[in-house]
């Protein structure tokens, strides 16, 4: 109704921000500063009733928006959206050192490292050069909401700007090899960077969603998804990772035959390979698909009536539940509308991280066999 009596301008932000308001949710960052600076850029002098601004609060790129926010001078409105239970996580969070020292002499960098939901688990901390590894050491998350201020003495050993990669690793998790880099080019005073560091869980990744016509494999793009762009997170996170090797697997609810299943999965897997492949360019040799078809159902959580597709951070009160077909009939009769929504929880397409030691010079071709479709049913 506001738009009757004011001028309404509506952005969409991501990696990227639009006046489109179409949503996809399949972008992987979001900077809450951007946006902020952006309307100040361009509405600064026109007359600014205020701004509302919807969002879970996360933003994984940019600094903290509340500084850009005050600037506005204008009021300020948010709207809480998501899931306000926080993620397991571990990251560097913030990383302070001057840009300008003396050669010869020592500088220090202080390093914020956060976890969350790790306690008693061990993790390590890197910095380097050029390859060359600098300082290394061990730590130990040892509470639930960790935060710990790690100082390290680095020798201002050569002259002229120097590049520095940091990064931190944990058992059961992928290392990004390269790290978040920190840099004295073109620096004048010291500052502070808002770093989140890539861990990537040795879990199945889930993906964006992936639909199909009815007992069909074709990518189903209409008013309601396009499957199209959601296999674009695929795109993006192998652009990201050039040395990621990737299992895309399919999975089916339980109803129907298992081996006409199993058939469907696989089919479905190498559409979404094939469209990576084939539309996207990516390397044939980066991606496995594969179908589950029915054989592995899916791991959910209860909290009351309501079912979680994610984890929750704190699990009292909170039953973990196996989609097992069993479990699914029990509300065939009762409630036919949950259990539509618990099949559809098994019809997924899921990623898992084969290894990080890609090389294109050196790794075999791929399976003819992906780009075939089999017989079905």
């Amino acid at each position: 109704k506001i738009s009757f009596l004011l001028l309404v301008v509506v952005f969409v932000f991501g990696n990227e921000i639009k006046t489109d308001t179409t949503l996809s949710f399949n972008q992987k960052q979001s900077n809450l500063e951007a946006v902020i600076d952006e309307i100040e850029n361009n509405y600064s002098n026109q007359n600014l009733g205020a701004v509302i601004m919807a969002t879970d609060g996360i933003y994984t790129k940019g600094n903290s928006p509340l500084e850009s926010a005050k600037n506005l001078k204008i009021p300020f409105y948010t709207v809480a959206l998501g899931d306000s239970n926080q993620q397991r996580d571990a990251l560097i969070k913030n990383v302070r050192y001057n840009q300008i020292v003396f050669a010869g002499n020592d500088f220090e960098i202080e390093i914020d490292l956060a976890a969350f939901d790790f306690t008693n688990q061990p993790a390590i901390l890197q910095i380097s050069q050029n390859g060359q590894l600098l300082f290394k050491q061990n730590y130990t998350i040892d509470n639930k909401d960790f935060f710990k201020t790690i100082k390290v003495k680095m020798a201002a050993s050569k002259e002229g700007s120097q590049h520095y990669t940091i990064a931190i690793s944990k058992a059961g998790y992928y290392e990004d090899k390269k790290g978040q880099q920190f840099t004295t080019i073109d620096l004048n005073e010291g500052q502070n960077f808002i770093i989140e560091m890539a861990l990537l869980p040795i879990k199945p990744i889930r993906l964006p969603e992936v639909r199909y016509p009815l007992n069909q494999w074709s990518l189903l793009v209409d008013s309601t998804i396009n499957s199209q762009d959601s296999l674009l997170f695929v795109y993006n996170l192998l652009q990201e990772y050039p040395e990621m090797l990737l299992e895309l697997s399919s999975h089916t609810d339980a109803r129907g035959k298992d081996v006409a299943n199993q058939k469907l999965a696989e089919n479905r897997a190498k559409a979404c390979y094939k469209y990576l492949v084939e539309e996207k360019g990516l390397d044939a040799r980066r991606i496995i698909p594969v179908g589950k078809g029915e054989s592995e159902p899916r791991t959910i959580w209860k909290k009351g009536e309501e079912y979680l597709s994610a984890k929750p951070g704190d699990m009292e009160g909170v039953e973990t539940v196996v989609l097992k077909e069993e479990y699914i009939n029990q509300f065939k009769t009762t409630n036919p509308r949950l259990y539509e929504v618990l099949h559809q929880y098994n019809r997924r397409t899921e990623g898992r991280v084969v290894n990080m030691t890609f090389d294109p010079a050196t790794a075999p071709a791929a399976n003819p066999s992906y780009k075939t479709y089999v017989k079905y049913p």
